[in-house]
């Protein structure tokens, strides 16, 4: 049908630009002329988002945001993956966090590459609570939980060691210069999710917020 033909060629070129390495920006996957969310949901597509005077601009961003911020937490993208490595100190609490910090990847392991060892954890409250209570000393290099918004390590490692662990990050924007961030504020913004998939829920969110089907 003409459909099928008008999405295969849209398909395509999506494709091409992916192979190619090139990321849509925020105003091309809201207002491309072929395929931006505006066109797919029949309303004239705003020249700008950002500081835009055109009233469907605002309603974009927010959806834009809410939906990408959404797709973030559902699915553990490849692109949001994150080798966070650290440098211990001699204590028990580690370094804090990142900032863009979501969560550890499922089954992902706390490595201490100076030692080329493993520690053993995430140690539950209980097991943890064991341990401290009976002093347990035996594994090498030891045990690890996450507590407090940090890493906690027990028995203490010797501090400038290099340590490793894998985990999801909450900054699914990319922006032209500077570091990832965790919503669209600039027109030249690109997302680390798929835009095809971003693109199709915000048109999800738009026909929703207006009343219109979209089942």
């Amino acid at each position: 049908s003409e459909y099928d033909n008008i999405r295969g060629a849209l398909g395509d070129r999506r494709l091409q630009n992916s192979r190619l390495g090139i990321s849509m920006t925020l105003l091309t996957v809201l207002s491309g002329e072929d395929y931006g969310a505006a066109v797919r949901c029949g309303v004239s597509p705003p020249t700008s988002i950002i500081g835009s005077t055109d009233p469907n601009a605002p309603l974009f961003l927010r959806l834009a945001n809410q939906v990408g911020r959404e797709l973030a937490r559902r699915h553990d993208w490849q692109r949001l993956k994150v080798d966070f490595t650290f440098l211990s100190l001699a204590t028990e609490a580690q370094t804090a966090l990142p900032a863009a910090f979501d969560h550890f990847v499922p089954y992902g392991e706390l490595w201490n590459r100076s030692l080329s060892q493993p520690y053993c954890g995430p140690t539950d409250d209980t097991t943890w609570g064991r341990i401290k209570g009976t002093g347990v000393t035996g594994v090498t290099p030891g045990y690890w939980r996450m507590i407090g918004g940090g890493i906690e390590i027990t028995p203490a490692p010797t501090a400038g060691q290099t340590l490793a662990i894998p985990y999801i990050s909450k900054y699914w924007v990319r922006p032209a210069s500077g570091s990832d961030k965790g919503s669209f504020t600039l027109d030249t913004d690109t997302s680390l999710i798929d835009e095809e998939l971003l693109t199709l829920g915000i048109v999800w969110a738009w026909k929703s917020s207006k009343g219109f089907d979209y089942a």
